[in-house]
């Protein structure tokens, strides 16, 4: 762990030449961290990344290992907020067989870092053989091995938040650490996964530029049956329109919920008042606005898209073609279907430390049963936990104002060394525009376009619905277009009900958008203040080929 970790877990120093971006992970673990939120992701991100890495070929056993230095981790935090250390990362994207630094981060990480040539075929043929050998290997064991790890995972879930949920703090604490191991392996195969995911997509998008169609790449991976979200789409629907029951769906699928990374926000599964706005405004939508009639509109498009792509390609490049684009729809489905996995590993540890924190409550170690989360996973698998328990509560004080003070920090989406924060705007909502979850806007003024990167093609006008978070009273109108910070699987109910998507950051492979191509709808990832330049109300014209969006 960070060298500061007892003092204070939340926040790293670190050298100036060091690189971060929060623009990836923030979309997993959105906001400011918990001490055991933090620490239950850090080993995954770290160890778990390096395996993953090592799956592919872009790292040796003897790298495997988890840094002994701030500045070597691959994940860590500042003023509590989740960070990604490109100098650390960077090295290991360059050894992706058959790619370069500057591809990887465009798909991955959405541009960000200083990226690096193409490298020559010589390069490839003598130094990459053996590496992409083993990731050629590893790509043809991922989907056998995801499909058994889901299997695995949705069985002990269940158990361990149903009939074997803890009972005693030996047994919460058990489970916490179980679920944490469990998570290490499952990054590995997150990991491995979506490096091979963006290798492909990388591909794809430059054999649609050589068919004369650039771009094409966001309408040829859409419409794969299977994705995790629109599953969870169509069960929910089912409920809003009385096919099924909301205690069956809540016993497949209530390890989602609001910032579902963050164990210590709610889980359906504790409240499922949390889905009432969502199936509310299911109800009232037609059948031809279903997920299953949005997935098959999605699936005639691509097929459209598929013939006009391959159709000038020679023989043999139209084969190859077709090849890529199948085996990228598969991967997309399979990163989807990973992360799903590690999210009810965070729910199954969200239960433990519940049940913990009311156990070490009830015997007087604790103040309050939430106190647990303001304690490390390390500290928690301490035998030695409730043997000082002023002590303890004095750390917890500490570490509840120091938190209190990160929640009102901003920082920049990238940045060198410890990034120097701003303090949060205090913004004000056009009068009577004002509903449950809206952000509120900015009042230095309404630019007339703002730029990012086009993921899911269209165009469409309308109403803003600026949101910061999928609460349980955020609503979307129909005809109104989503305006959000960052979206995780949470906020997959709410880009079903919107016409089209404004996100501050993510990329191509974002899971925001992924869930907007599934839908259909015109979304624009990256525009990196867009949540904070537009308002509730304001009118404006999405263009998701183009990445712009234009001010009415």
């Amino acid at each position: 762990m960070n060298p500061r970790t007892d003092l204070d877990p939340l926040h790293f120093e670190v050298p100036d030449h060091t690189n971060w971006s929060r623009n990836n992970i923030a979309e997993a673990l959105p906001g400011v961290c918990t001490a055991l939120g933090f620490t239950f992701w850090f080993e995954p991100n770290n160890l778990g990344v390096l395996r993953g890495f090592r799956a592919v070929g872009a790292c040796d056993r003897f790298e495997v290992k988890m840094p002994e230095r701030p500045e070597e981790f691959l994940f860590g935090a500042f003023f509590g907020q989740a960070a990604i250390n490109l100098s650390a990362q960077q090295p290991f994207f360059d050894r992706v067989p058959m790619f370069s630094r500057s591809a990887m981060e465009e798909v991955m990480l959405s541009g960000e870092g200083d990226g690096a040539a193409a490298k020559s075929r010589w390069h490839t043929l003598r130094f990459e053989a053996p590496r992409l050998a083993r990731m050629i290997w590893t790509a043809l064991g991922l989907p056998r091995k995801q499909a058994a790890l889901r299997l695995l995972t949705e069985r002990w879930w269940t158990l361990a938040v149903g009939d074997e949920k803890p009972r005693t703090i030996e047994g919460a604490v058990r489970t916490i650490v179980e679920a944490h191991d469990r998570f290490v392996g499952i990054m590995e195969i997150h990991m491995a996964t979506g490096l091979i995911m963006g290798l492909l997509y990388a591909r794809l998008a430059r054999l649609a530029a050589m068919a004369g169609h650039p771009g094409f790449e966001t309408k040829l991976v859409t419409g794969a049956s299977g994705i995790d979200e629109t599953e969870v789409l169509n069960g929910l629907w089912k409920v809003a329109h009385d096919q099924a029951g909301l205690d069956d769906f809540i016993g497949r699928y209530g390890f989602h919920g609001t910032a579902e990374g963050q164990i210590s926000e709610p889980s359906w599964r504790e409240d499922p008042s949390l889905l009432e706005s969502l199936i509310d405004e299911m109800r009232r939508r037609p059948e031809d606005q279903s997920p299953v009639g949005l997935q098959r509109a999605r699936e005639r498009s691509r097929s459209e898209a598929e013939q006009a792509f391959l159709e000038p390609l020679p023989i043999t490049q139209r084969l190859k073609a077709r090849f890529v684009v199948v085996l990228t729809r598969r991967f997309v489905q399979l990163r989807e279907t990973s992360k799903a996995s590690f999210l009810r590993l965070i729910d199954a540890a969200r239960c433990a430390a519940r049940e913990l924190g009311n156990q070490l409550e009830q015997e007087g170690v604790l103040d309050s049963a939430q106190d647990i989360h303001h304690l490390t996973l390390p500290e928690i698998a301490d035998p030695r936990l409730c043997d000082n328990p002023p002590a303890l509560r004095e750390k917890i004080a500490g570490r509840i104002a120091q938190r209190e003070k990160y929640l009102h920090v901003e920082l920049p989406f990238n940045f060198s060394g410890v990034p120097t924060p701003l303090k949060a705007q205090t913004l004000k909502q056009k009068p009577d525009e004002t509903k449950p979850g809206d952000a509120e806007p900015d009042q230095t003024g309404i630019p007339k376009t703002l730029n990012g990167m086009g993921v899911s093609p269209g165009v469409i006008q309308g109403r803003v619905r600026v949101l910061t978070g999928p609460t349980g009273d955020a609503r979307m109108e129909s005809g109104e277009i989503l305006v959000c910070p960052t979206t995780d699987p949470s906020w997959a109910g709410l880009l079903m009900l919107a016409s089209g998507a404004v996100v501050d950051m993510g990329g191509s492979l974002s899971h925001g958008a992924v869930v907007a191509r599934e839908l259909g709808i015109p979304c624009v990832m990256n525009t990196g203040n867009g949540s904070k330049m537009l308002r509730t109300g304001d009118t404006v014209r999405v263009d998701g080929s183009t990445g712009v969006v234009e001010v009415l």
